[in-house]
């Protein structure tokens, strides 16, 4: 009697669960219509079904445009673009949740992946990469994204953010620091670059940015000068 009585209790509680978590789906997809078909796309990305993924973000955002998702789908959607090849379309999705979003989760994350394809398909100063990287530069609205555009730009071998790096060496986080340092040593030649490295080596916390300076700083007398 007590077994039958404590096995009824429990499937009047499994069967409260099931309610109650269906009166939850109920009552969010109310609120989101759009959620299911979400994340169908987003279980089809992490089968790695890339293709049909596309298919169904491109489905989401063009039946949900007032989900609060559409900043998820666009950074997913050129995900789904970049790891099919495409990835001057996946370039133009991380765009448009950029300009779309500002400053969200999904809009920096857009940005990074953005900035990785434009170093990768910048081919000359002037064509629509470069202008993405030298922009950011250039831009007041989110100063983290001039030092990294400015990085990957140098990393190019251009130098446009010069000044925007020298900043950054004195006040970004270690990791950073060390990637900035190993990267202005092909600039050593540079006055404001042997500077910086004079100044880490006497102020920095970080032993391998002290260690970066100092390597560099010896080769001031044997390099040639870099223009």
């Amino acid at each position: 009697m007590r077994t039958r009585m404590i096995i009824g209790l429990a499937l009047l509680v499994a069967a409260a669960a099931v309610a109650s978590a269906d009166e939850v789906y109920v009552a969010v997809t109310q609120q989101d219509p759009g959620l299911p078909v979400y994340i169908e796309a987003r279980q089809l990305l992490m089968e790695g079904k890339f293709a049909e993924a596309a298919e169904k973000f491109e489905a989401f955002l063009s039946a949900y445009a007032d989900s609060r998702r559409v900043d998820d789908a666009l950074f997913y959607l050129g995900y789904c673009r970049e790891r099919l090849g495409q990835r001057s379309e996946a370039f133009r999705q991380y765009l448009s949740a950029i300009d779309r979003f500002g400053d969200t989760i999904a809009s920096r994350r857009s940005f990074l992946r953005a900035l990785e394809l434009a170093q990768q398909l910048r081919q000359k100063e002037g064509d629509v990469y470069d202008k993405f990287l030298a922009g950011n530069v250039e831009s007041e609205t989110f100063r983290s994204y001039r030092l990294f555009s400015a990085i990957r730009l140098a990393e190019l071998g251009d130098w446009r953010g010069m000044d925007v790096i020298l900043e950054g060496m004195e006040k970004s986080n270690d990791a950073l620091k060390v990637r900035i340092a190993s990267l202005l040593g092909r600039k050593i030649s540079d006055r404001r670059v042997i500077e910086a490295f004079e100044k880490a080596l006497s102020k920095s916390e970080n032993e391998i940015v002290r260690m970066t300076a100092a390597a560099n700083l010896a080769r001031v007398s044997t390099i040639k000068p870099v223009r």
